[in-house]
């Protein structure tokens, strides 16, 4: 037998053996499969022709199978090009894949319908091999030239994909890819060379080409064939191990202890398949362990990361922690780019991005409970794929921001998070870096981890949620002890202000005051690292605080200055996400709460709002509660003011001194920069004392007729107290002397009355303007 038969025998054989196991998982609606076994079975034609010249008789059936080769290794280059291309994912190219089928079918005609000296000029046999070997003919080089090119285009392909993936586990492929099709090429340029070219170096290639193919499918997962390899290899294995165990214990048996009667070889038998039986099921898992290992590499190694992931995450209750350590397990072992997971919130059911791997830091995503995927998955054990979400019809309804969020995502697979038949979570990942689908055994993995961790990040979730409640309750309490040891305002809501930030994790907020009277918000107490904002007023709907006391509800804004309802007076200041929830006494709205954060992506969410709506009435409380302390402080000191007034009326006959003490105790109660006394005198009323004038002499005899154009007409007339917020620009008189040199803004008027009778009126001066109100005239 020539070395040549030999040699294409052993090629045979291994490309026979790989067009078994391709053809073995089957070829339906795999393009890859499909290209792959075309190019193996031009290098089997490729063979078969070789073994047909080395066992030719003449040389003219020789030639013949000479001219089969040139046909066949023209559609190998053209076939390895269009494997590569779909291997890779290259788009387009379709021009250039039919001129080369065209070259293919150019040369496939030509090498069949022309005579020599076309392709060969002539043939003789090699002395030392016996071999048929042709002389090139000056064809053979110009048609080689394109089908070269076309081979060195996907090798050039090839080089392109191993740059540009990230993917390890692609690399390597390509790697093999390439060392194979190196080694092909050399062998085939050999035939070149007259004196290695009567040997089968090409034959030698072509085998280790195989070689390199058949561990690159079974290191690297180069086809989606693993499952027919790995049960072949994982019952061939052990068959063989115990099958020579038992001829070799036999043999030894046979020819050492001479046992040869045919009851001791029963005994034999016996006891060599008791053993078997015994250790048969260990070793086969000793094999699979070390063919998942060697071959079966992502296997092996998701097999390790469940096994990992099972002993600890039932003994991690921190859930940022858990959710981290689950991401970083499960992109760094399946290669893939990102993972997220989605987890149920409490009260509003809906399912909030949690923790996540690969998306832009800050997402803030979010899927509602009625959302279709969640209802899908609510109902299903299996993972969905994106596929499935494009085409299935319930899915067809999604809003056009449902869909800018899947988008944003990019998710493959949603694989449900189910503890105690309920959807507690939703673990989205996305593609892998190599960009080949998941796989039945990947969703499977992906399937089993989600059931394994489902528990853990329930009760991981459950126990962050206690934690936060505990710690809502213990701020509460603590606020409420602040509440009843104290009774001054601004103490206390700066201690709810802060604890409430603190809680929340947010860097400031402020507390308003609501005035209904004017109409406006002013910040009673601030709590911020940009500024004091103490004192700042809003206009009733102005600003965030305004619209939630306009509108009587909590509101939260992702960024305030993009916000179309946000207040100029804060335009310039950095903070971004902002909440507030209205502050609300016995049904009336007395303030806004609010808490702000500059912090990139910060949204505050619906637990948020609710945290700041359990401190709302607890503000609320301490702001009744130090207005009642204050207005019964006011009552007692406008009670002694009366006291002291009447003491000092019985006290003290001369008139002057007596208006001068009654103004000096009022005062104490209402402030004022001026004040005077009024005495009615038939249809005029005339000043006969002051406090505060610079002119008193100038005013004392003074009097304003009470039909007149004035403000003391209103008074005596009405009988009830009477405010100016503006007097200048209501009354002329003001803005004349010896008035206009006072700078009289606000006035207050208030009748003197014995019974029902009028007997005259006291006044009262600011030179701040709307200074007095209501409280004031009482």
């Amino acid at each position: 037998m020539h070395l040549h038969t030999v040699a294409i025998s052993l090629a045979l054989l291994c490309y026979g053996g790989l067009i078994y196991i391709v053809l073995h998982r089957g070829l339906r609606g795999n393009r890859l499969n499909q290209v792959f076994s075309l190019y193996l079975l031009t290098m089997v034609l490729w063979h078969i022709a070789y073994l047909m010249v080395s066992i030719s008789p003449s040389a003219e059936s020789a030639l013949f199978w000479y001219k089969v080769v040139v046909a066949v290794v023209s559609g190998q280059f053209v076939i390895y090009f269009i494997f590569t291309k779909t291997l890779l994912r290259i788009k387009g190219m379709e021009k250039l894949v039919r001129g080369g089928l065209l070259v293919w079918a150019l040369t496939v005609v030509l090498a069949t319908t022309l005579q020599e000296p076309a392709f060969f000029t002539g043939i003789r046999r090699d002395e030392v091999t016996g071999l048929f070997v042709p002389t090139f003919g000056p064809l053979l080089p110009i048609l080689g030239v394109p089908n070269y090119l076309f081979l060195g285009y996907a090798i050039f392909n090839l080089l392109r994909g191993y740059r540009s993936t990230k993917s390890n586990l692609q690399r390597s492929r390509i790697q093999y890819l390439l060392l194979g099709i190196a080694t092909v090429v050399l062998g085939t340029m050999a035939n070149f060379v007259p004196r290695l070219q009567p040997y089968p170096i090409d034959v030698a290639a072509n085998i280790v080409n195989a070689l390199l193919i058949t561990y690159a499918i079974l290191r690297y997962q180069l086809l989606d064939i693993t499952i027919v390899v790995r049960k072949g290899l994982l019952y061939a294995i052990p068959t063989a191990i115990i099958g020579v165990g038992y001829f070799l214990t036999v043999f030894l048996a046979v020819n050492l202890l001479h046992i040869v009667t045919q009851y001791q070889v029963f005994l034999l038998s016996l006891l060599v398949a008791a053993v078997t039986a015994v250790i048969a099921q260990p070793l086969r898992d000793k094999v699979q362990a070390w063919v998942d290992r060697l071959f079966f590499r992502e296997k092996y190694d998701a097999s390790l990361m469940l096994q990992r992931l099972s002993r600890t995450a039932a003994s991690v209750l921190d859930l940022d922690r858990l959710t981290n350590m689950i991401l970083e397990e499960v992109t760094a072992t399946m290669h893939i780019a990102r993972a997220a997971f989605f987890l149920r919130q409490e009260g509003s059911g809906d399912y909030r991005l949690m923790a996540q791997k690969g998306l832009e830091q800050g997402a803030d995503l979010r899927l509602r409970k009625d959302h279709p995927i969640v209802e899908w998955l609510a109902d299903h054990e299996q993972a969905l794929t994106r596929r499935e979400v494009e085409v299935m019809p319930q899915f067809k309804a999604l809003w056009g921001q449902e869909r800018e969020d899947l988008e944003k995502l990019g998710a493959e697979l949603f694989i449900p998070l189910k503890a105690k038949g309920e959807l507690v979570g939703i673990f989205a990942v996305g593609p892998k870096l190599s960009e080949e689908a998941y796989s039945q055994d990947d969703q499977l993995t992906l399937t089993t981890l989600a059931n394994q961790t489902a528990v853990a990040i329930e009760n991981a979730r459950l126990h962050q949620e206690t934690r936060r409640r505990l710690e809502e309750m213990a701020t509460l309490r603590e606020t409420a002890l602040d509440i009843s040891a104290q009774l001054e305002m601004s103490s206390v809501l700066r201690s709810i202000i802060e604890r409430v930030t603190k809680l929340l994790g947010a860097k400031g907020g402020d507390i308003y005051l609501y005035d209904k009277a004017k109409g406006e918000l002013r910040v009673a107490v601030s709590h911020n690292p940009w500024g004091d904002y103490t004192g700042r007023t809003l206009k009733l709907g102005e600003g965030l605080a305004g619209k939630v006391v306009l509108e009587g509800r909590a509101i939260s804004v992702a960024d305030y200055a993009a916000w179309p309802g946000h207040s100029p007076r804060y335009a310039k200041e950095p903070f971004k996400a902002v909440a507030s929830v209205p502050l609300k006494w016995r049904g009336r709205i007395i303030g806004a709460l609010n808490v702000a954060d500059d912090t990139e992506g910060r949204v505050f969410d619906e637990d948020d709002l609710r945290l700041l709506e359990l401190f709302a009435p607890q503000a609320a409380l301490a702001i009744e509660n130090a207005r009642l302390f204050e207005a019964e402080a006011k009552r007692r000191r406008e009670a002694e003011t009366l006291r002291q007034a009447s003491l000092a009326l019985t006290a003290a006959l001369d008139r002057n001194r007596v208006i001068e003490r009654i103004l000096a105790q009022l005062q104490q109660v209402v402030p004022y920069d001026s004040a005077s006394i009024q005495l009615l005198e038939r249809d005029k009323l005339v000043i006969i004392g002051g406090w505060g004038f610079p002119n008193l002499e100038e005013l004392l005899g003074i009097s304003f007729p009470v039909n007149g154009d004035n403000p003391n007409r209103v008074v005596m007339r009405t009988l009830k107290p009477f405010i100016l917020e503006d007097a200048p620009a209501i009354y002329e008189d003001f803005k004349k002397e010896p008035f206009a040199a006072m700078n009289i803004r606000s006035w207050l008027g208030v009748p003197m009355l014995i019974g029902n009778r009028p007997v005259g009126m006291i006044t009262l001066n600011k030179c701040q303007p709307g200074f007095y109100t209501e409280e004031h005239a009482r």
